[in-house]
């Protein structure tokens, strides 16, 4: 059996507005399919065969002035 990585809808709207503000969110998102893909049971159980993950994502990580 092949394990799929699923997202629902209002995650795709989300992320695609992010991707605007944030370049290398895109890559980010790429690599964590491919942990998925390699490592399908990683993160936080939350039943039903469900798991929350949790990344430190770079793009969130950026330094503002007069903060």
């Amino acid at each position: 059996m092949k394990d799929s990585v699923k997202s629902i809808e209002v995650f795709e709207r989300q992320a695609k507005k992010m991707v605007k503000k944030y370049a290398s969110l895109k890559n980010e998102l790429k690599e964590l399919v491919q942990k998925l893909a390699t490592y399908p049971q990683s993160g936080i159980p939350l039943g039903n065969n469900c798991f929350k993950i949790l990344e430190a994502g770079h793009a969130s990580v950026a330094s503002r002035s007069g903060c």
